[in-house]
């Protein structure tokens, strides 16, 4: 099934602005390291312990650590490439190939984040196949919103909204 998410709030006298759009089956292929070049992301302060963990980046302090494998880094970016902008998604990030940290914009509503996990879910498994996968959402403070898992041996997600 093809989840195209189209991000939509309601402006003035309920005209609808344009958002992000993910394509999950766009998501780089299994093996892709590279290809997608991210915009940098809108200034915002992380917290000093990191998002999802701490990880020591390698090479310049001041370069965003996308990805602690070159696939991950790579899926990171296409994430990032999906909303130029960062009206929705500031910054994105993968670990270990199964877990991808997104930290979105304060303005999404509930509905907006659980239609962008479940998209990105799916991107993730053309990505990462065959493998539990992770995708955890933060606010710009570095607080936790919400955590899906995906199991591939039941096929079924989950997610959990942290308070």
């Amino acid at each position: 099934m093809l989840a195209v998410l189209f991000l939509a709030g309601c402006g003035a006298a309920g005209a609808q602005t344009a958002g992000v759009q993910v394509n999950p089956r766009s998501a780089p292929p299994q093996g892709a390291r590279d290809g997608y070049s991210a915009p940098p992301p809108a200034a915002y302060n992380a917290p000093s312990n990191g998002y999802g963990g701490y990880y020591q980046p390698q090479g310049a302090p001041q370069q965003a650590v996308r990805g602690n494998t070159p696939e991950g880094a790579a899926f990171a970016n296409w994430v990032l490439s999906t909303d130029p902008q960062h009206k929705y998604i500031v910054d994105a990030f993968v670990r270990d190939d199964h877990i991808l940290g997104a930290i979105v914009s304060p303005t999404m509503t509930k509905g907006q984040v659980q239609q962008t996990m479940n998209s990105l879910l799916q991107g993730m498994q053309r990505t990462f196949p065959a493998r539990p996968l992770e995708v955890i959402t933060y606010y710009t403070s570095g607080d936790e919103l919400a955590h899906s898992t995906w199991d591939p041996r039941t096929n079924q997600a989950n997610t959990v909204w942290r308070q």
